[in-house]
């Protein structure tokens, strides 16, 4: 299932090494842990978040060793489920709320909204880089 979807511009994609016992939904946030993504449920942290998932893995399926990710960037724009329905304002920060989903927060943020809604349950966001990536704040 597509839970967070591409809607708009350009994405940096990579391939990422996945762990052989991991599963992996297209459209599902994931960080990395050791080298290798999974999904940010399977963690206690989202300080490594490397992106979306634009493959899939079954946990049992030996043969894939790595997934493409949608890395962060200024020009990708994905329409995400919230955790609840809230008022949102362009330019408002979310954190991860689960691998499928994103809450309006300013604390450890991923995503950036790019659009005003009342009541959204989803909302048109991009992905945030890590200020690892550039040296810079997020």
């Amino acid at each position: 299932m597509y839970d967070i979807l591409y809607k708009d511009g350009v994405e940096a994609t990579v391939a990422v090494p996945v762990a052989p016992a991991t599963a992996i939904e297209v459209g599902e946030l994931v960080k990395l842990d050791t080298g290798e993504i999974i999904p940010v449920v399977d963690s206690t942290d989202n300080l490594d978040f490397e992106g979306v998932a634009k493959g899939a893995k079954r946990d049992i399926d030996t043969r894939v060793d790595k997934i493409v990710v949608s890395r962060p960037n200024a020009t990708a724009v994905f329409e995400a489920p919230l955790d609840e329905a809230t008022d949102i304002t362009y330019g408002d920060l979310l954190q991860i709320n689960n691998s499928k989903s994103l809450k309006k927060s300013a604390t450890d943020p991923v995503a950036k909204a790019v659009e005003t809604k009342l009541g959204a349950t989803s909302v048109r966001v991009v992905f945030l880089r890590k200020a690892s990536d550039t040296g810079d704040a997020a």
